[in-house]
């Protein structure tokens, strides 16, 4: 059973607890193979994945992918280039008549065996829908026949004789694609609803399906973290402490605990002195952490105080290192985005809705 996955070095220990996750819940170890897409992943990382499947007694083959082959391909903050790898599945694999792709956010509770039974014969791919009303209307689909990428059982076979790599490469760097979209609409622009829905249960997303089953005893077999994140400090999805579990059972344990001290050992400055940066210093403040300053473009708010704490301007920010940024305004939420890349900030590489300087 051939598993593939995507990933670079900042999110490998999350693909490290979804290994994990899936092991410790399956019958048959032996049976798994997972092929691990990626370009120039660390040493470190790669003998971590290694020792993790090995472990277990299943199969691991890394397979290096030319990044520069997408490097025209749009980027978002949380979708990397290696989003794109999945499109060049059914050329990596000519052997193979059916592959089950997975995100690297993503963790399972039940046996990923199960997926290899699902007969997709007459379907490009099997998937869940996404439930995206905005994204499927963008590309001039209904909402049904939209699916989300995370998790796909791909035909190999079909796809090839229909050459969807070229339709779907095409479609992404086409000049009339204002959109610069991202792999997921340009793989269900080109598939057009021709998929077989695996339902909620194989892809489970908090923020999209939710309000959507009415199924008190409704378990998730897979749930994946798109958008909400649970490492992230204001995670409130029902599954983080099992996705935190996972972690802990990970040779990532360390990196992970490190990380978690790193993040609030730094000083937190909230951009915004004003009502929404008052809420979120009440939401950090439940949280037990301390905020070091408040940030303001307003010159009248400048040495002031805002909930005990003094508000400075963002001159200020060159003379101060070890700090992270959250912004606090909704209103001018993407002017403060761009002023902040201009002084040199970038989005935390661990902790979402949040800036760090480099």
């Amino acid at each position: 059973m051939e598993i593939i996955t995507s990933v670079d070095d900042k999110y490998a220990m999350h693909l490290g607890a979804m290994i994990v996750s899936m092991f410790e819940n399956t019958k048959f170890p032996e049976k798994i193979s997972i092929n691990i897409l990626n370009s120039n992943l660390s040493l470190e990382n790669k003998r971590y994945f290694s020792k993790s499947i090995e472990k277990y007694g299943g199969k691991i083959k890394f397979i290096e992918i030319d990044s520069k082959r997408f490097e025209e391909f749009h980027e978002r903050n949380y979708i990397s280039r290696t989003a794109y790898y999945r499109i060049a599945i059914p050329e990596l694999f000519p052997n193979e008549q059916k592959v089950i792709y997975l995100d690297c956010d993503i963790i399972l509770e039940e046996d990923i065996t199960e997926l290899n039974n699902i007969d997709i014969s007459d379907y490009y791919v099997a998937a869940t829908c996404d439930e995206n009303d905005y994204l499927s209307k963008e590309i001039g689909l209904d909402v049904g026949d939209y699916f989300n990428s995370g998790v796909l059982i791909i035909n190999i076979e079909k796809w090839r004789e229909s050459k969807l790599t070229e339709k779907i490469v095409k479609f992404i760097i086409d000049p009339l694609n204002k959109k610069n979209t991202c792999d997921q609409d340009a793989l269900n622009h080109t598939v057009k609803g021709n998929y077989r829905n695996l339902g909620y249960e194989w892809n489970y997303i908090y923020d999209n399906h939710n309000n959507l089953i009415r199924n008190r005893d409704f378990k998730p077999k897979l749930i994946h973290f798109a958008g909400n994140k649970p490492w992230g400090i204001f995670s409130n999805h029902p599954y983080k402490s099992r996705y935190e579990e996972y972690i802990k059972l990970s040779l990532w344990k360390d990196d992970y605990e490190a990380l978690m001290r790193d993040f609030f050992n730094k000083k937190i400055v909230i951009f915004g002195a004003s009502l929404g940066g008052e809420r979120l210093f009440k939401r950090l403040q439940r949280l037990n952490i301390d905020i070091f300053c408040f940030l303001d473009n307003d010159s009248s708010k400048w040495g002031k105080l805002f909930n005990g704490k003094v508000i400075i301007s963002p001159t200020e920010l060159g003379n101060m290192d070890n700090l992270v940024i959250c912004i606090g305004s909704l209103t001018y939420k993407l002017e403060i985005i761009a002023q902040l890349k201009q002084l040199g900030f970038t989005l935390h590489p661990f902790q979402p809705d949040f800036f760090i300087k480099g």
